[in-house]
């Protein structure tokens, strides 16, 4: 067995009390970060992982050992107010992921003890070896070895059906069957409970295989042990359908699930962007603050010595060198220190959050079906919306909207086109249809009737097997099945349900019972599926349905012809990018299917000998024809994917569904490009499946780079195929991924889709920003190995929509999250950046230049009261607001050209042209605003103080820097404005009542204000100083608008 190398899981049903057995995990289920205990040091080490916390703990530090004349109790209060309110933001979030959990955790199941009694329990309190009971269409709360059925009529059968889209992507219905050798019989719980005590399961350890299973029962009245395989087993993530309760045993809980390995695997802490490049620019501001600080240390001991003759009001300082070098130096990292405003990280996580709110507003977002909202689960990741280059996107339930429509067919060569009104129509009238004829087209629409895993809605339910209009319900998670047996219903073959293996089959007014001896289930390697059917007389017969590739060559040669014709139509329909499949029967005789049957059951604990039988039994077929069926994809996805490609993202579908429906969806949403008109306009698709040697593998994907470099080309990949790339060249398939026009990916696990992500997002020549979008919990790992995951709410269940970073309601709402949300997040916030540290350097310059005035003796031009109002509500309250609402390009705009897009990616506006652009501003805003109010305070008699000077420089720093958030901004609503019209105001109020507080002479700044005000030269300069700051914006956006357009 596989899990031979290592110790095997053993168990004693219900012997050990389960809930004393500590080795198992128990059945939690977790996507919160923290926990009480965590909150508080792990939100501190994710904080101080910006540097901009870390770099201010490192200054109240300073400030709190060393004694230098400043006061740490502003700076103290100023960041533990920063701290505070980020904490809470995530804490709040986080506190909401706990709510989803417990949804899930606090569900309340099932259990029988092992009196037999049933109990109710939470989720979370299942253990291995407990027995529980499931009711039809309940959720599998964790990995169960099926025991015991009951069907809808209360019967004992030896059989259930689950649906596992949610877990695997397949939209069919699957068989599993009860663990054979349990004798268990429906009598009573008791009867169940008592029964089990006698078995002994030895079982595989954990692991993140889907697809397989290894297992044994022994027991003492066993002559040898009984082998259990995947067809045993409920995998939590599906559900049970089709039967009123199901008994089945726990066999992995919580983290040892099979969807938790493949989810589990893939724990990051996402970090966007902008904060990277923030945390470069916080390095570089650093590294010019110590540089700073070094230089005015230096020019402190110049005037110190008097090297330019000293100045008058200096005290004479007899301080040591040593003493007055580190107390200049720690003094003007402390004073300089606004170069990286403490208020930065309050603005970033007030804005974040605000538009994270935007975006679950967005009325144009929210499904006109279903009433479903977007959902932002996390306001960290905003920007990352407009940083997208490659979207790897799941198919069923993400593109498509499951909305199947039978469009035409082919029976014994002549072509049907279908609609409702008309039914089946001939499309060539001019050809004559024989008696013969006749018989293959009821056979045609039999086997559709007949060949599938559909059941119909038991009598004894509400609706008594009819909805509203008198028409039979079916339950199939497979819409392919259930369009095809309504086709064949509505020309009058009518499959009507039965109980267990028996059914009945009205064909053409006259009803038959029959009964289904096997079904012959799909798998990716014979691509098809077989029904195995014995009619009222006796006679039995295997109708047959799969791909053209898997039926046409078991097809009798004696048919070549008709062969020919049949590929030729199902070429005809794949190019009107229809789902086809080709149908072929056989009679049996008695004998073979005994034989069959024998071995059938000899060989269920082995797939592989299994797979055999089905292919020996599946031959000499006779071709009936085949189906074109229209998979409907969700409302706009074409339109989508086109617009998301045109914005230079590069679009790459993953999905556990077969080869041929993966190609077929990628043809009609617009991945592969196809082209009525001329074929050598149409991309080439390249198959690379079912591979096994390495050295095959590499020579298939070395053809693809030559075809790919000679035409348009999209590889198409099976889940088999990756995984030995993985092992043999995993450079060359992670560069084909990159340099290809578009990959599609099939029968592929849920950790693939994470491996096929990782492959990208960790490329070690350039890193590429992906995106996962998914509906599914199979597609779970996927979303949190991308740098931003995105979920569907659709039909899979919420688990996608839970564990993503955001969610919409359907695929086609990316287009405006990406494409307008995206990039307003990305304008706004890059903006806020690199305007707070163009702020900074401004203001911290002027504190410098004034070391010129003063010996560079520490001093500080501002009052300190001022400064800590400059940075949370003069000059912050305007870009914040600013950056809630700003719009680079409206709505229209963006949608109409989705090539605005790339304007922004690559971290454009973070670039180094872009800041450097912000700074050689500054510079010249920092000369003007000191030099030029520093000649009118030496020539102005009346301006001759050290108060109005100050008043003068703090006043005309406000307007300037709150100018540049007007003259930087593209959209102007009124919030705006109000908050320009606040800061002029509160600067008011607060130097009058400043002033007025020193009115006792004690400040520096008393009597200066309204004086100040009353000058006409302080009005004079302060309106030359605004001209003079808007000229170089103006040459810019000027010169860009004459040369480049925009």
């Amino acid at each position: 067995m596989a899990a031979s190398a290592q110790k095997l899981r053993e168990i004693n049903f219900l012997k050990d009390e389960p809930k004393k057995n500590k080795e198992f995990a128990d059945n939690t289920v977790t996507t919160s970060k923290y926990t009480l205990i965590t909150f508080l040091p792990r939100n501190l080490f994710f904080q101080f992982r910006r540097m901009v916390n870390f770099f201010f703990l490192c200054l109240i530090i300073i400030q709190v050992s060393i004694d230098i004349p400043v006061e740490p109790i502003p700076y103290i209060a100023a960041f533990v107010f920063v701290i505070g309110i980020t904490a809470t933001k995530q804490g709040y979030e986080d506190w909401m992921r706990h709510r989803a959990d417990a949804s899930i955790n606090f569900a309340v199941v099932h259990i029988v003890d092992e009196n037999g009694n049933v109990i109710k329990l939470n989720a979370k309190d299942i253990r291995v070896g407990q027995l529980v009971k499931l009711e039809g269409d309940e959720a599998v709360p964790c990995d169960l070895l099926l025991i015991a059925c009951e069907s809808t009529s209360g019967q004992s059968q030896s059989f259930c059906q689950i649906r596992s889209d949610n877990l695997d992507g397949e939209s069919n219905l699957k068989m599993r069957f009860c663990s054979p050798g349990l004798d268990l019989i429906l009598e009573d719980n008791r009867v169940i409970s008592d029964k089990l005590k006698k078995y002994f399961f030895q079982y595989e350890q954990p692991n993140s295989d889907l697809y397989s299973f290894n297992g044994q029962i022994t027991s003492p009245t066993f002559d040898k042990p009984v082998q259990i395989t995947m067809e045993n087993v409920l995998l939590r993530g599906t559900r049970v359908k089709n039967c009123r309760s199901v008994y089945a045993v726990a066999i992995y809980t919580g983290r040892d699930t099979r969807l938790s390995m493949n989810s589990s695997k893939v724990k990051t802490s996402k970090f966007s962007t902008i904060e990277h490049s923030m945390n470069k620019i916080v390095i570089g501001m650093f590294i010019g603050l110590l540089t700073l600080s070094s230089i005015s240390l230096g020019l402190s001991f110049v005037y110190k010595d008097n090297k330019f003759g000293g100045m008058w009001y200096l005290p004479k300082n007899d301080d040591s060198d040593s003493k007055h070098g580190i107390t200049i130096f720690f003094a003007y990292c402390v004073l300089l220190c606004y170069m990286i405003p403490v208020s930065l990280s309050v603005s970033f996580e007030v804005q974040k959050l605000g538009c994270s709110k935007f975006f679950g507003w967005d009325q144009e977002m929210i499904c006109p079906d279903t009433g479903a909202q977007p959902i932002c689960n996390t306001s960290d990741l905003n920007e990352e919306l407009g940083q997208i280059e490659y979207l790897f996107s799941d198919k069923t339930g993400t593109l498509t909207d499951n909305d199947l429509v039978f469009r035409c067919c082919s029976i014994n060569g002549v072509k049907y086109e279908y609609s409702e009104s008309s039914k089946l129509k001939q499309i060539n009238e001019n050809e004559t249809l024989d008696q013969e004829h006749e018989k293959l087209y009821n056979a045609f629409l039999e086997t559709l009737a007949v060949c599938h895993t559909l059941r119909v809605l038991p009598r004894d339910s509400d609706n008594f097997g009819n909805d509203d209009n008198g028409q039979l319900v079916y339950q199939t998670s497979s819409l392919d099945e259930e369009i095809l047996v309504k086709m064949a219903h509505s020309l009058n073959v009518q499959f009507l349900g039965g109980q267990d293996k028996n059914f009945t089959l009205k064909k053409f007014g006259n009803v038959k019972e029959m009964k289904t001896l096997a079904i012959l289930e799909f798998d990716s390697d014979r691509k098809c599926m077989s029904t195995i059917i014995q009619d009222e007389l006796g006679t039995c017969y295997m109708f047959s349905k799969g791909a053209e590739s898997s039926i046409l060559p078991k097809c009798t040669k004696s048919s070549q012809t008709l062969i020919d014709l049949t590929a030729n139509h199902v070429t005809d329909f794949a190019k009107m990018g229809y789902r086809t499949l080709v149908v072929a029967f056989k009679k049996l005789e008695r004998p073979e299917v005994d034989t069959f049957l024998q071995k059938y059951e000899e060989y269920r604990s082995s797939p592989e000998y299994l797979n055999k039988l089905y292919v020996q039994m599946e031959q000499d077929l006779h071709l009936l024809g085949c189906t074109g069926v229209e998979d409907k994809l969700q409302p706009g996805v074409p339109e989508t994917l086109y617009s998301l490609k045109e914005a230079g993202i590069k679009i790459l579908m993953l999905t556990g569904d077969k080869l041929e429906t993966a190609i077929s969806v990628g043809s009609t949403c617009g991945i592969i490009s196809s082209s009525h008109e001329s074929k050598e306009n149409a991309d080439k698709i390249f198959i690379v499946e079912q591979m096994h040697e390495n050295a095959i593998l590499e020579k298939r994907l070395h053809e693809f780079t030559q075809l790919s470099a000679e035409s348009s080309s999209v590889l198409v990949m099976d889940g088999q195929s990756f995984a030995l790339a993985l092992e043999c060249c995993k450079d060359l398939v992670r560069r084909i991924i990159i340099e290809a026009k578009s990959v599609i990916f099939c029968r592929m696990a849920p950790l693939q889709k994470s491996q096929v992500v990782h492959l990208v997002k960790n490329n070690p020549k350039k890193q590429y920003k992906t995106c996962a979008v998914g509906d599914g919990g199979n597609d779970c790992a996927m979303l949190r190995e991308a740098h931003l995951g995105i979920g569907i709410i659709g039909k899979e269940g919420l688990q996608a929509a839970r564990e993503s970073d955001f969610a919409v309601p359907r695929f086609r709402f990316l287009q405006k999250a990406i494409l307008v949300h995206g990039s307003w997040y990305y304008h706004r916030l890059s903006a806020l950046i690199t305007y707070f540290f163009y702020r900074g350097v401004v203001f911290i310059f002027q504190i410098f230049l004034y070391g010129f005035d003063t010996g560079f003796s520490a001093q500080t031009i501002f009052d300190s009261t001022f400064v800590m109002m400059f940075t949370i509500a003069f000059t912050s309250i305007p870009v914040v607001v600013q950056g809630l609402v700003d719009q680079q390009y409206s709505k229209e705009e963006l949608l109409n050209s989705p090539r605005l897009y790339r304007e922004i990616t690559r971290n454009a506006h973070m670039s180094l042209k872009n800041v450097s652009r912000w700074y050689l501003i500054g510079i010249w805003h920092i000369l003007i605003c000191y030099y030029v109010p520093r000649y009118v305070w030496i020539d102005g008699s009346s301006l001759n103080d050290y108060g109005s000077f100050s008043l003068f420089i703090s006043s005309i720093i406000v307007i300037i820097t709150d100018t540049k958030v007007l003259v930087e901004g593209r959209y102007f609503t009124w919030p705006t404005l109000c908050a320009q019209v606040f800061s002029y105001t509160t600067l008011i109020g607060f130097y009058m009542l400043l002033c007025h507080a020193m009115s006792n002479g004690k400040g520096l700044l008393a009597f200066s204000f309204i004086p100040l005000l009353q000058q006409v030269n302080f009005w004079f300069t302060a309106m030359l100083i605004l001209v003079l700051s808007i000229v170089p914006d103006l040459t810019y956006f000027t010169g860009r608008l004459m040369f480049f357009g925009y």
